[in-house]
């Protein structure tokens, strides 16, 4: 534990010493151009970095409006194929509802056809 006290008191030591020399140097006649030649690229760095973050949030929000445009596009494809399908299932409804019309029909006049047969037959066998 005293090891791990004194690296730490030697560290900040350390950190204080290099932050006076590098606040000397760059006081001096040097370290004020280096300041200067810097400043600009760092500038020139901080305008980099935001333009590739706002065309990043850019490509983002393109690429977020194309999926949502794409989800749109499915959901219409995908309306269409059930509207359709509904269609289908009702000409199915109204043949079959022909078909029983057509059947109901057809047994009304066998039924019909039988009972005037059978009134005949009894017309016939009570005379």
């Amino acid at each position: 534990m005293n090891n791990n006290r004194n690296r730490t008191g030697l560290g900040i030591i350390a950190g204080i010493a290099a932050g006076a020399v590098a606040g000397w140097w760059l006081n001096s006649d040097n370290g004020r151009k280096w300041r200067k030649t810097n400043a600009e690229r760092i500038v020139d760095y901080g305008a980099a970095a935001k333009e590739a973050a706002e065309s990043g949030i850019n490509t983002v929000g393109e690429k977020m409006t194309s999926a949502v445009d794409k989800g749109k596009d499915y959901l219409v494809v995908l309306a269409d194929m059930v509207k359709e399908r509904l269609e289908d299932t009702a000409d199915i409804v109204d043949d079959t509802e022909t078909a029983m019309e057509r059947g109901a029909k057809k047994a009304k006049q066998t039924i019909s056809k039988t009972s005037a047969k059978v009134q005949k037959s009894m017309s016939n066998g009570s005379h």
